[in-house]
């Protein structure tokens, strides 16, 4: 009987072997395949960050433009208020301080000279150009700015 308790207990002993060796792999799998999901979770994370990035800088790049063209818009808007100012014989100060109730389109506007002219008397920008094209260009906007 003592024999026969022996065997049952080796048994018994050899099928617990055979569930912790069963539930370690099935627990090993579980693992593994949760560090799959993981890595795959980082790898996507990556890629939106990216995408993220991507998107931020092109929405600074159409905001710089959004502000170079709001700008323009002012100053042209501007310009031709001086220039019908100056159809209907209003003197350089009347045109200033009608100019001046404009909001400058950039503080630095005019404030400098305009190299291509300084080297050549000939801008390709013309009236566009956001230097100054002489003294009397660049005074006048100084003008403008302390009426």
């Amino acid at each position: 009987a003592s024999s026969l308790l022996d065997e049952v207990n080796a048994a018994e002993a050899a099928d617990q072997d055979a569930l912790n060796a069963s539930e370690i792999l099935r627990l090993q799998k579980e693992v593994a395949a949760l560090q799959k999901e993981r890595d795959e979770a980082k790898i996507l994370a990556e890629r939106r960050k990216t995408i993220i990035t991507q998107k931020e800088a092109d929405i600074d790049q159409l905001r710089g433009q959004l502000e170079w063209h709001e700008k323009l818009q002012a100053y042209n808007n501007k310009e031709n208020y001086v220039s019908s100012r100056e159809k209907n014989g209003d003197t350089q100060q009347d045109k200033m301080q009608a100019a001046s109730t404009f909001s400058a389109a950039d503080s630095r506007y005019k404030t400098k000279l305009c190299t291509s002219w300084l080297e050549t008397g000939r801008c390709k920008y013309g009236q566009d150009c956001h230097f100054a094209h002489g003294s009397d260009d660049q005074t006048t906007r100084q003008n403008e700015e302390n009426v």
